[in-house]
């Protein structure tokens, strides 16, 4: 459009140089016809002196005595004859000069007209090719509405495919919180059914031991008693009458040496043990003081990285990791004390549920630093995030997942945002399950389009 407007700007100026030339074309065939008109009367008075001559010479000879006044006229007649004749040239060479001026600007205006057609053939190009650009721009504005619609479409089904998933995954959580339970129970009643078939072995074992008998034997041979505590109190008597008869034993001395072959070989694996405890409480000492060194040199290294993630996450604030027992590396408490900003330096505990989440998740991030992992499973870490707090998480986890790739199990929509694929299970028929997935840069370049 400025194009075709700087053309018509030129075009009325050629037009306007046209119409100057045109009034001077005319001004000049007016001159031109005055000049002719001129030499037309100046060749009459010509023809007319020529006849007075004439004339005069025959009145000379008529009129000897008028001689010398003719002579007189003769030769004023001469130098106007002369001074007309000087003036037909000027007036000649006048209306040469006028011919070739004349022809100049024709020539100027056949240009001018050449070049006239030339802009309005451009101007006509330029129309067709702005008419096409408008319609370009119309279609593409209409392919960009579309487009916005189709995405506007697509967020809407998706966020109600969220919805879906949400509820999905609350009645799973429901129904592995049911199985869990029915596990525990299935577990407890496992363990009693152990210890009850251990107790019945123990008790098979003593009755072949003790009484040379067999479940079935004695099922056999022996009633069940109607009082079994009474019953019991008269076993125990019956024992310690036993008791009192003493042994008689008549392989003592087979006996004794059996032992004291067997007491030989119980001190010699005694002293082994000493020596082998002495041994393991050496290593015991060299490895909790090489656990110490590296636990020293781990935790500064966490303390410090811990600091600057709790800096960055809360936008502000300090916090730090404190040794409660430093005399007792390998087994003293870790104190974690935080002042998120605008509040006063405090314990972990004294923090509010979404301020401990956050700091436990700077721990993460600042072990994690110290000591990376080719992949991370974070499952709901941020659930108890504001969203404010949920935006800071999700960009510090964009930035770390150069190094690490992170699987987050999340219902929070931040996290999800900053999110490279969504994975998501749907059962579209009754009983079978598919996994759908969503690539978001794909969305994002979709948007930007």
């Amino acid at each position: 459009e400025v194009e075709a407007r700087n053309i018509e700007a030129q075009l009325a100026l050629y037009l306007q140089d046209i119409d100057a030339q045109g009034d001077e074309q005319e001004e000049y065939k007016l001159k031109k016809a005055a000049i002719q008109e001129a030499l037309l009367v100046y060749q009459e008075e010509e023809v007319q002196l020529q006849q007075q001559i004439r004339e005069a010479e025959i009145t000379r000879k008529a009129n000897e005595s008028a001689k010398e006044e003719l002579q007189g006229q003769m030769t004023d007649l001469k130098v106007k004859v002369a001074g007309t004749f000087q003036e037909k040239q000027f007036l000649q060479e006048q209306l040469l000069r006028f011919d070739a001026d004349l022809e100049v600007a024709v020539q100027e205006l056949e240009s001018n007209r050449l070049m006239l057609q030339q802009l309005d053939q451009d101007l006509q190009t330029n129309e067709l090719e702005s008419m096409k650009q408008l319609e370009s721009l119309n279609h593409n504005h209409i392919k960009k509405l579309e487009c916005t619609e189709r995405i506007e479409f697509t967020r809407a089904e998706r966020a109600e495919w969220l919805k879906k998933l949400e509820l999905e995954e609350n009645e799973t959580r429901e129904h592995r919180i049911g199985l869990k339970r029915v596990e525990e129970k299935l577990h407890q009643t496992e363990v009693k059914s152990n210890r009850q078939d251990v107790e019945l072995d123990n008790l098979l074992k003593k009755l072949a031991e003790d009484y040379e008998l067999s479940f079935e034997l004695a099922k056999q041979r022996y009633a069940i008693p109607e009082d079994i505590p009474e019953t019991q109190n008269i076993v125990r008597e019956l024992k310690k009458q036993m008791a009192l008869l003493g042994d008689v034993n008549l392989g003592a001395i087979e006996e004794y040496a059996r032992v004291s072959e067997r007491f030989y070989f119980l001190s010699k694996q005694k002293e082994d043990l000493i020596e082998a405890k002495t041994t393991l409480y050496h290593v015991i000492r060299e490895m909790d003081e090489e656990m110490s060194k590296k636990f020293s040199k781990t935790f500064e290294a966490i303390r410090e990285q811990f600091v600057r993630v709790f800096s960055k996450l809360f936008n502000g604030g300090r916090a730090d990791l404190i040794l409660a027992d430093p005399e007792r590396i390998l087994e003293t408490g870790i104190e974690i004390v935080a002042q998120p900003p605008g509040k006063k330096l405090q314990n972990l505990q004294l923090l509010s549920g979404g301020e401990r989440a956050l700091t436990a998740i700077a721990l993460l991030f600042a072990i994690l630093h110290i000591k990376p992992v080719p992949f991370c499973v974070l499952d709901e870490v941020e659930a108890a995030l504001d969203e404010s707090n949920v935006t800071r998480f999700a960009e510090y986890l964009r930035e770390f997942s150069m190094e690490t790739q992170f699987i987050v199990v999340t219902h929070r929509k931040g996290t999800m945002h900053e999110a490279d694929v969504l994975y998501g299970i749907t059962m579209e028929e009754g009983g079978v399950s598919k996994l759908v997935s969503v690539r978001l840069d794909e969305d994002d370049a979709l948007e930007s389009a």
